[in-house]
């Protein structure tokens, strides 16, 4: 594994050196793996069989993983966090096993699993971003705590066409989805092209400019609109394109 490699955890602010465990939903279209990482070394990984829901939110969640860091059992056992039976990954992690009060899901993780509960069989583009829009219930943070950013990802698999969605600068709430695809070879962005500034409308957000967020959501369904209309395909040129006018809605209510 790369947790250690890869510093995780790390800072979870730009300027500061808070910070917590780290978790990872990691898929494709036919599966998926939630990584929940332990300190530098120890992690466990649940496997998602295709059909199945799974959330995450900022805390441990894997009950009985599938695998785990080939020495956390042992280590588990000898600081008497786990005893017998089927390892319990969020029992035994949380507070050294004194966290069995809190082992059901709370807050927005709870949230997010009613969210997908109620959801179609095959849930689209709209009711992720219905979900991830939800501020009540926390999903969507705002106040001290705020969320900087989203992603939906629709993977086609067998062929089909596959598009992650981003609102690059902002919650959810704040701006409009926009279709993201990678260029040739792997490429981001446009060739010739200057990078997408996210701190600038990051920025530009943040003066929370009344009248914006209608058109915004406008020039979503329009991006989504042109998204069917290519047979479910992005294009790096239309990102930049939804990037640019987001940009000009922007400068209009200012």
């Amino acid at each position: 594994m790369h947790v250690a490699r890869r510093k995780t955890p790390g800072s979870c602010e730009e300027d500061g050196d808070w910070c917590y465990e780290n978790g990872f939903l990691i898929c494709d279209a036919t599966e998926g793996y939630i990584l929940e990482t332990a300190g530098r070394h120890y992690w466990a990984a649940e496997h998602v069989p295709k059909g199945a829901r799974r959330n995450i939110s900022n805390g441990l969640s894997i009950r009985v993983p599938s695998s785990t860091h080939a020495q956390i059992c042992e280590l588990a056992k000898a600081k008497k966090w786990w005893v017998d039976g089927d390892f319990d990954w969020k029992a035994a992690m949380s507070q050294g096993g004194l966290a069995s009060a809190n082992l059901p899901p709370e807050g927005r993780e709870r949230a997010g699993k009613e969210w997908l509960a109620k959801m179609p069989s095959e849930p689209g583009f709209g009711d992720m971003a219905e979900c991830l829009r939800d501020a009540e219930s926390g999903i969507c943070m705002q106040g001290y705590f705020e969320s900087t950013g989203s992603q939906i990802s629709l993977l086609g698999g067998s062929g089909g066409a596959t598009v992650h969605w981003f609102t690059t600068g902002s919650d959810p709430s704040e701006t409009c989805y926009k279709p993201f695809a990678f260029g040739a070879d792997g490429g981001v962005g446009v060739e010739g092209e200057a990078a997408v500034d996210t701190a600038q409308l990051w920025r530009a957000h943040k003066q929370k400019r009344q009248g914006a967020r209608a058109e915004l959501l406008k020039l979503e369904a329009e991006l989504v609109r042109r998204v069917g209309d290519a047979g479910g395909c992005a294009t790096p040129e239309l990102f930049l394109d939804a990037v640019q006018q987001e940009r000009a809605v922007l400068q209009r209510f200012s």
